[in-house]
C-alpha cells in the first residue's frame, strides 16, 4: 500500500487515498453513504464513476504485478 500504516480496502482507495485524488475530481462528490444513490442517479453519473473506479483498480493491478 502507497499509504503507511493503512489498510489497503475499497472504502479507502475509492474515498481516501491520496494517490488517486485526480481521479476522484472526475467524480461527483461521494462518500460510503452516498455511492449507490449517486450510480443509480443517471447514466452520466454511472459512467463517471465507473470510469474512475476502473482507472483506480488498473494502476492497482499494475503496481502488484510490479510488486
Amino acid at each position: 500500500p502507497e499509504c503507511e500504516n493503512v489498510e489497503e480496502t475499497p472504502e479507502h482507495v475509492v474515498f481516501i487515498c491520496p494517490r488517486f485524488e485526480e481521479v476522484r475530481r472526475s467524480m461527483p462528490a461521494l462518500s460510503v453513504d452516498n455511492v449507490v444513490d449517486e450510480m443509480c442517479r443517471t447514466e452520466e453519473t454511472w459512467n463517471a464513476i465507473s470510469r474512475a473506479v476502473t482507472k483506480m483498480l488498473t494502476e492497482l493491478q499494475r503496481k502488484w504485478r510490479s510488486d
